[in-house]
């Protein structure tokens, strides 16, 4: 092995879990990386939970929060928790209304919880917020976070 090219026992753990997860880019036949998809803002799309090497893993709607700019120089996509939350709700939770419109399976709810992850971790797209429900958000966001935007 040439000095400088090993790698931590952490270093391969962490690799392991994102090429299980998909998160590298694959190559088409002609060896150039396939062009990134970026979503709209509003879409309701499917990621991998838990986001760690677990044996179990499920597919989790989320919603884009992030725009196409963003999206293209980060190569990555802000996302907020969507959930039916049967046993807790926390202050800020809206909930959806057009859930079957937004490709959801069962009466759910947007939750502030926020985070980011590479696009190439993204499984799918169900659909977008209704109209009503993305006004909900907007109104949801802006009182959120009112006191760091400041007045819009």
């Amino acid at each position: 092995m040439r000095k400088g090219t090993a790698k931590s026992s952490s270093e391969n753990c962490r690799r392991s879990i994102l090429y299980g997860l998909g998160a590298f880019k694959r190559h088409s036949a002609n060896g150039k990386t396939p062009s990134m998809t970026i979503y709209n803002p509003f879409s309701v799309v499917e990621v991998p939970f838990p986001f760690i090497d677990s044996g179990e893993r499920k597919k989790r709607p989320a919603l884009v929060l992030s725009d196409a700019s963003f999206q293209k120089n980060a190569d990555a996509v802000v996302l907020a928790m969507i959930t039916s939350a049967e046993r807790s709700s926390w202050e800020g939770d809206i909930p959806l209304r057009d859930w079957k419109e937004a490709g959801l399976r069962k009466p759910s709810i947007l939750r502030w919880k926020l985070f980011t992850i590479e696009s190439a971790f993204i499984l799918g797209i169900r659909s977008s917020l209704s109209p009503f429900d993305k006004k909900a958000v907007q109104a949801g966001f802006s009182s959120l976070f009112s006191s760091v935007i400041g007045p819009i």
